[in-house]
C-alpha cells in the first residue's frame, strides 16, 4: 500500500513538473528561431526541472552537508524559480494572444458594419421625396422632347419674325415643357438608381451582421477581474498568466518535496530482518561494530512497560540495513505513530521517558548513536514505514 501511495505521488509530482518545465520552455522557441529557440527551450526546461526539485533537495543538502548546502540550494531554487516564472509568464501570455485577436478583430469588425449601416439608413432617410423612374421612363421623355422640338421648328421656321407662325410661341412652351419633364425624369432616375444602391448595401449589411457570432470579450476571464478589481485588462491578463506559471511551479515543487519525504522510508512489509531484541527472550548478538563499556541492562524479564513497549517497536520498525541511518528525531515520530496503529493504540511515554529507554536499548543491542552537523543518528538502522 506504501509502494502504491508513493507511486501516486512520484506521478503527481513529475506530471507538474514536467507541466511547468513544458510551459517555461515553449516560451524559448516562441521567441527564438532556429537552434537558438532549441537551446533556449532546453535550458529553460531543465531549469524549471531542476527548480521543482530544489526544496526536496535541500533536505537531503542539509543532512548531508548541513546548514550551509541549505543556503546554497535556497539561492538555486530562487534563480530557477524566477527564470521558470518569467518564461512560464511569456508562454501563457502568448498563449491566447491569437484568440483574443482574433475576436478583437471580429468585434471592430462588426462595430464597423452596425456604423456603416446606420449611415446608409440615415442616407437613405435623408433622400428628398422622388418618383420612381427606370431608363424607359427617360428614353420616352427624351423622345418626347425630339418631337416637341420638330413641331416648334416647323411653327417657328429659323427663328426670323417674318416666318413665326401663330402657334410659335405655344409650341416653344410645349418643347420647354417636354425638356423640363426630360430633366425631371433623368433626376428621378439617379435617384432610383442611388435609393437602390443604398437599399442593397443595407440589405447585405444587416444579412453580414444576421449570420456574425455575437460580439464577445477578447479575455472574458480578465474582463471579469477587471469589472471586479477595477484593473486594466491588460493587468488582468499578465496578472493571470504570472499566478498561473507560479501555480505549476509551486505545486510541482510542494509535490516533489512530499514525494522524496518519504524516499527513506521502507514498507513494513519488505522488512527482512529486526534488531536482535526481544521482550522475553535474551538478546543475541549482531554484527555491527563493538561498542566499548557497555552498561549491562537487566533480563528483558525485568524490563518495564514503556521498555517492553520501546522494544517491541525497535524490533517491527528499525531493522538492519547497512550504511544506512535514522534520525532520532524521525525515530520518535514514527515510534508515535507506530503506538497509534497498535490493536489497541498504546499510551506513548512522553519524550523523556522514550529517550531514556531508547538509547540503553540502543547501547544494548549494539546500535550505535552519532552526531552530525548537529543531528543524532542511529547508524546501521532504516526506519520502516
Amino acid at each position: 500500500m506504501a509502494n502504491v501511495e508513493r507511486g501516486v505521488e512520484l506521478t503527481i509530482a513529475y506530471s507538474l513538473a514536467f507541466a511547468s518545465a513544458a510551459t517555461a520552455s515553449l516560451y524559448g522557441l516562441m521567441s527564438a528561431t532556429g537552434p537558438y529557440g532549441v537551446v533556449k527551450a532546453v535550458g529553460l526546461f531543465g531549469v524549471a526541472f531542476v527548480g521543482c526539485h530544489g526544496p526536496a533537495w535541500m533536505v537531503k543538502a542539509k543532512q548531508r552537508l548541513g546548514w550551509p548546502g541549505v543556503a546554497f540550494g535556497a539561492v538555486v531554487t530562487a534563480v530557477c524559480l524566477v527564470t521558470t516564472l518569467a518564461g512560464g509568464l511569456g508562454t501563457n501570455a502568448s498563449g491566447g494572444s491569437g484568440i483574443r485577436a482574433e475576436r478583437t478583430k471580429q468585434n471592430a469588425n462588426v462595430a464597423a458594419d452596425r456604423v456603416e449601416l446606420a449611415r446608409l439608413v440615415s442616407a437613405r432617410q435623408a433622400m428628398p421625396t422622388f418618383a420612381p423612374a427606370t431608363a424607359d421612363t427617360v428614353t420616352a421623355a427624351r423622345e418626347a422632347v425630339t418631337a416637341a422640338e420638330a413641331i416648334r421648328a416647323r411653327e417657328c421656321g429659323n427663328g426670323e419674325l417674318r416666318q413665326r407662325g401663330p402657334n410659335c410661341r405655344l409650341r416653344e412652351t410645349e418643347e420647354q415643357a417636354k425638356r423640363d419633364a426630360l430633366t425631371a425624369a433623368e433626376a428621378n432616375k439617379a435617384a432610383t438608381d442611388h435609393a437602390a444602391k443604398l437599399d442593397a448595401n443595407a440589405a447585405a449589411i444587416r444579412a453580414q451582421l444576421n449570420t456574425a457570432q455575437a460580439p464577445q470579450d477578447a479575455d472574458p476571464q480578465a474582463s471579469a477581474f477587471s469589472s471586479l478589481t477595477g484593473l486594466s485588462v491588460d493587468f488582468a491578463i499578465a496578472l493571470y498568466a504570472f499566478w498561473l506559471s507560479l501555480a505549476f511551479e509551486l505545486s510541482a515543487m510542494f509535490t516533489m518535496l512530499i514525494a522524496y519525504s518519504g524516499a527513506s522510508e521502507m514498507p513494513s512489509t519488505a522488512v527482512a530482518a529486526s534488531p536482535a531484541l526481544a521482550v522475553n527472550q535474551t538478546p543475541a548478538p549482531l554484527e555491527v561494530e563493538a561498542v566499548v563499556d557497555r552498561p549491562a541492562l537487566p533480563s528483558p524479564r525485568m524490563l518495564d512497560a514503556d521498555a517492553k513497549l520501546i522494544a517491541r517497536f525497535m524490533i517491527q520498525c528499525l531493522p538492519r540495513c547497512t550504511g544506512e541511518q535514522a534520525m532520532r528525531g524521525a525515530v520518535y515520530k514514527r515510534f508515535l505513530r507506530w503506538c497509534d496503529e497498535q490493536t489497541p493504540p498504546a499510551t506513548a511515554p512522553n519524550t523523556q521517558a522514550f529517550w531514556a529507554h531508547f538509547e540503553p536499548l540502543c547501547q544494548r543491542v549494539g546500535i550505535q548513536l552519532r552526531t552530525k552537523a548537529g543531528k543524532v543518528y542511529c547508524v546501521g538502522v532504516k526506519l520502516a514505514a
